[in-house]
């Protein structure tokens, strides 16, 4: 025969329900309305160190078990707590909490907390299961403490990764170089860079290395002090990639990283330029308003293959004219639907824009393109531009 549920049948200890309670390991305790614990199973005897014996026949008030939000706040004062909350609205609660143990220190629990009904339907007690969560919190403060360690190296690494960036200067003669390099994450793979030399012309180049973030950052920082050591003992251009690519060879091939740069001299006097490719985008030469080929060759991009052949090509700019070095995060800029930035964007901006300069209208409009879609890839630009007449 099935036994009415009663007070007096919840706060025995030799019914069905107070032996299925007592199986948990979870802890397990019923409240009645006037807040008299009526029962304390194992579960939370192990839990809270409390003994049945010394906690059943109390008052929630006159326990030690006081509960507190995750901020710290008491709830059994301010009218919150949660055996409270279900018995005032009627309803299922969880939470999480935490209650004292009887040493002193406080436990944090996930706590699952039901009304109990009699035959008619009224509220006689509540009944709250508790879960101990102390390695779950535990686990959670190291993650978020890892986590805000990273976040402190990751800014630290992106502060030193800004450190090669160039100051950049006027280049003389009616010339000028603007630059910009937002990474994707806190540290990227592209870097540019500009180094007046003896001959009077600037060295520059524009490069991306494979993959993102920290790998790329670190093979971008190793590709940099490669260019800058070599720069010195190699007039042309080939002959200076050629010795680049060995050592970036050397140094990455096996792992698959490689690198594509687009690297020239340039002479503002003159308006000179020499150009040479390694799997990099075509820069962008405008003139009048429209587009140029500056460069139709494009040796193999840096580190893929030992012995790369490479070729260089001159120009000279005209009076007005501008040269815009991008990395690839601007043609493949994706939007809010999917769409890419593309070639023909570009286009279309240089013919409704007014220049030079013209890399700053390309900037914005990039960002403008992509709009709250985060960005995929980073993003470098340098610009060289001469004065019109």
């Amino acid at each position: 025969m099935k036994e009415e549920i009663t007070l007096a049948y919840l706060r025995r200890t030799d019914t069905a329900l107070s032996k299925i309670l007592n199986s948990l390991s979870e802890g397990a305790y019923i409240v009645t309305p006037d807040r008299e614990v009526i029962f304390w199973n194992k579960g939370a005897e192990a839990i809270t160190g409390y003994s049945s014996a010394e906690i059943c026949g109390l008052k929630c008030r006159d326990t030690r078990l006081h509960h507190y939000d995750m901020d710290g706040n008491l709830l059994c004062e301010s009218g919150e707590c949660p055996a409270v909350v279900a018995f005032r609205k009627g309803e299922h609660i969880n939470s999480k909490i935490y209650v004292v143990h009887k040493s002193g220190h406080r436990i944090p629990v996930s706590t699952r907390i039901s009304p109990i009904t009699d035959k008619d339907g009224h509220f006689i007690a509540i009944i709250e299961i508790f879960t101990d969560i102390s390695k779950e919190e535990e686990l959670h403060r190291l993650e978020e403490e890892f986590r805000q360690r990273m976040d402190f190296q990751l800014k630290t690494a992106a502060r030193i990764q800004s450190l090669f960036q160039p100051k950049l200067n006027q280049l003389g003669s009616g010339s000028h170089v603007w630059a910009r390099s937002i990474p994707a994450s806190f540290v990227g793979g592209d870097l540019y860079d500009v180094i007046p030399l003896k001959d009077g012309s600037q060295l520059f180049y524009v490069a991306d290395v494979s993959g993102k973030e920290l790998p790329a950052a670190l093979i971008m920082s190793a590709l940099w002090t490669h260019i800058r050591s070599e720069i010195y003992f190699h007039d042309d251009l080939q002959e200076l990639l050629r010795c680049v690519n060995e050592d970036l060879h050397a140094l990455v091939s096996d792992e698959g990283y490689f690198a594509t740069i687009v690297i020239g001299k340039y002479w503002p006097g003159s308006g000179k330029m020499e150009l040479s490719r390694a799997g990099h985008p075509a820069p962008l030469w405008i003139s009048d308003g429209n587009l140029k080929t500056a460069i139709r060759g494009n040796g193999v991009s840096l580190g893929v293959v030992k012995d790369a052949p490479y070729t260089t090509e001159t120009l000279f700019m005209s009076p007005g004219d501008s040269m815009v070095f991008v990395t690839d995060g601007f043609t493949e800029a994706i939007n809010e639907s999917g769409k890419f930035f593309g070639q023909r964007q570009i286009t279309e901006l240089i013919r409704a824009s007014v220049g030079p300069p013209w890399g700053k209208h390309l900037l914005e409009a990039v960002k403008n393109w992509r709009k709250s879609n985060d960005f995929d890839d980073d993003l470098t630009i340098l610009e060289i531009w001469c004065n019109p007449n």
